[in-house]
């Protein structure tokens, strides 16, 4: 019996390779820039909008605005209520008058 051989495909019978998918750019600047460098290989950043430039990376991200604050209390408590600390620091507030204890700030 004959010996059985092997030949490779020839390059019109394989498959195209598969096309790149499809990504996002992963500069993970904003949009709207792009990074340069200058003679010294030192990275800047170029606003294409506004055309401003800057050395500091400016974030993909914005970041969240604070939180409002609180108001403060006002100022003092009611007529006989004091505020004290426990044994941790903790505040509460103890009504003298009526002997009440609790640990919301007591409002007028």
């Amino acid at each position: 019996q004959g010996q059985t051989q092997w030949h490779p495909p020839s390059a019109s019978s394989a498959p195209p390779p598969p096309a790149p998918a499809a990504q996002p750019p992963s500069s993970g600047l904003p949009p709207g820039w792009e990074e340069h460098r200058d003679p010294s290989g030192k990275p800047y950043y170029v606003n294409t909008q506004t055309k401003a430039t800057q050395w500091d990376r400016p974030s993909a991200y914005p970041s969240a605005p604070a939180p409002p604050s609180a108001p403060p209390p006002p100022a003092g408590l009611p007529a006989g209520w004091t505020e004290e600390r426990d044994a941790s620091g903790r505040s509460y507030y103890v009504n003298h008058a009526t002997r009440a204890t609790q640990w919301d700030r007591p409002t007028y």
